[in-house]
């Protein structure tokens, strides 16, 4: 700990953190400096405030923080702020996204300098689309953040459309459907592991959803299962394990919901029905990594090309598009926020139904002039 006024503290990352302030203008700035020892953050402090009355006795207001201010340092408060009011999860997720791509590139540069081109430059070689998008999220955290505590100008990154473009999910086929269906109605009497893909295959629940599912969310009375926790592995800072299974409340509030279940699907359930916890795991939550090895060598037993545990929940928001449900319940059923999410990135339909489409216009067409004068046309 530091010494009474001198606002020197030892932080959570094992840094010493020294700060001072300074009104200019009519308005009070704060400046931050970081070390590895106590000692250190003390003399850098020294060297701030006679840097501050320097520019501030010369008329100079460039050392104000809008000029001063390095990426790193509105970082390392912004991910405090995120620690102190979000979910572990959430944090270790910010975190992780910053160190591992953001905080070598550009973790020294003062904050007016990042534009969208130079965060392409540095940043975003051979990344996926969505790691882009997790990026800018972070760093566009990072610069409200400075906006409102550091009262820098309003600063914000966008994507110029030179980024790699996201890979298309491809959606179970019919004739995988058909084969993968066909193994897990055989299967399920004696392996309950196949009654949870069959039922991610019915509902579109999530992975960490049908891992962390428990009975007393499951009424089979009412025919509903109720969505209230996700478990997922994630990377902690300060642990023996380099890793933590978390249990915690759904990704966002519309995650948190109750979906009906078909009578066939209750029936299923109904036989492995019992006094344990959880649904997959006992008494504890079913390891996501686990059920994603079990998911791919059902995949190969059952003779079809592997793909990812996502995949059934898009195959399911896709059949029920295809089946005439209405675009809102589906949505509602998966846990979306808008109806737009659910069409544009859960919705994959085959060339066959486009086909049929194009056939049923031409159906209508044929009935309004006649199938005869279209043929001879």
């Amino acid at each position: 700990m530091g010494r009474h006024g001198e606002n020197i503290h030892y932080r959570k990352d094992g840094r010493w953190e020294g700060r001072c302030s300074k009104t200019v203008n009519g308005m009070r700035k704060s400046y931050s400096v970081y070390a590895g020892s106590y000692l250190e953050a003390k003399r850098k402090l020294a060297d701030k405030k006679r840097e501050i009355e320097k520019a501030a006795n010369a008329g100079d207001i460039s050392i104000t923080a809008e000029n001063s201010l390095c990426l790193h340092t509105a970082a390392s408060e912004w991910l405090e702020s995120v620690f102190r009011r979000c979910k572990k999860s959430t944090y270790e997720k910010y975190r992780y996204i910053y160190f591992h791509y953001i905080y070598e590139k550009l973790g020294n540069i003062r904050l007016t300098q990042i534009k969208t081109e130079l965060a392409e430059e540095k940043l975003t070689m051979n990344l996926s689309a969505n790691t882009v998008k997790s990026i800018y999220c972070v760093l566009n955290r990072i610069f409200s953040y400075a906006q409102i505590h550091y009262h820098i100008s309003e600063h914000r990154l966008k994507t110029s459309g030179k980024l790699k473009a996201a890979e298309q999910i491809r959606v179970f086929n019919d004739w995988e459907q058909s084969r993968l269906l066909s193994y897990l109605i055989k299967g399920i009497p004696s392996d309950k592991n196949k009654l949870g893909i069959y039922l991610c295959l019915s509902t579109g629940l999530r992975l960490g959803e049908v891992c962390a599912l428990r009975w007393s969310d499951i009424d089979l009375e009412q025919n509903m299962l109720r969505v209230r926790r996700s478990v997922q592995r994630i990377s902690v800072e300060g642990e023996k394990q380099r890793t933590q299974l978390i249990e915690s409340s759904p990704k966002t509030a519309c995650s948190q919901r109750s979906i009906p279940l078909s009578d066939a699907l209750s029936f299923l359930l109904k036989k492995y029905q019992n006094n344990e916890l959880y649904f997959l795991g006992g008494n504890h939550p079913m390891e996501p990594r686990t059920y994603q090895y079990r998911f791919a060598r059902m995949l190969k037993e059952a003779g079809i090309h592997h793909k990812n545990f996502h995949v059934l929940r898009h195959t399911f928001a896709t059949n029920c598009i295809n089946s005439g449900a209405d675009v809102k319940c589906v949505s509602e059923i998966l846990g979306h926020s808008s109806v737009s999410i659910t069409l544009n990135r859960y919705v994959h339909p085959s060339e066959s139904r486009k086909r049929a489409c194009m056939n049923a216009i031409a159906v209508n067409y044929g009935q309004t002039v006649g199938q005869a004068a279209l043929i001879t046309a």
